[in-house]
């Protein structure tokens, strides 16, 4: 008639559940460095094209900045391909994250524009296998009972990309108009 209670009372979130939140956010980091990447060139397009530069550039130049970086996705998208089929998923992350981290690296030291096109590019490739390493990752890592959970969580990262990419610019523009009524964006 009665009931058996186990000793063992089992919490709803156990050691394994948290190391998967913990291996999930990490895995979603380079959504950070991805939005950065995206939303840099807002500010600082007028302050290359500005007499205060380090680095002085042309508006045709300036141009190329943002293009550099898809020109990095698309040409990154077999190596992709590659890494994620060949190395692995996990594997794939670090190296996207390194990639990502070397681009940062080459923006500050560079003394020619066409370092930070390379940077650009990199951040291209780097961004993209994150974008695609990242959701495999969690789905392989993720016990059943808390996949869902991490579905959601990824819509999240899909969902803020597409704003990041719809607004940091926008804003971007009008912080930098707003700062500096001299700058180029809007002489």
């Amino acid at each position: 008639m009665g009931v058996s209670m186990n000793n063992k009372s089992r919490s709803p979130v156990d050691k394994g559940t948290i190391c998967q939140i913990f291996a999930a956010v990490t895995g979603n980091l380079m959504a950070i460095s991805d939005g950065m990447t995206v939303g840099w060139t807002g500010p600082m397009i007028p302050y290359l094209l500005g007499e205060k530069s380090h680095l002085q550039i042309t508006k045709y130049q300036a141009e190329w900045l943002e293009t550099w970086l898809l020109l990095g996705a698309i040409v990154g998208l077999p190596a992709t391909i590659y890494c994620v089929e060949k190395l692995g998923r996990k594997k794939s992350l670090l190296f996207a994250s390194f990639v990502l981290l070397l681009a940062w690296i080459i923006i500050p030291l560079s003394d020619r524009i066409e370092y930070i096109y390379i940077s650009r590019f990199c951040s291209g490739m780097g961004g993209d296998m994150a974008f695609v390493a990242a959701p495999m990752y969690i789905a392989e890592i993720a016990n059943q009972n808390i996949r869902g959970f991490f579905i959601k969580y990824n819509l999240h990262y899909d969902v803020d990309r597409s704003f990041n990419n719809i607004f940091s610019r926008t804003i971007s523009t009008v912080l930098c108009t707003l700062y500096n009524r001299n700058s180029p964006v809007t002489n």
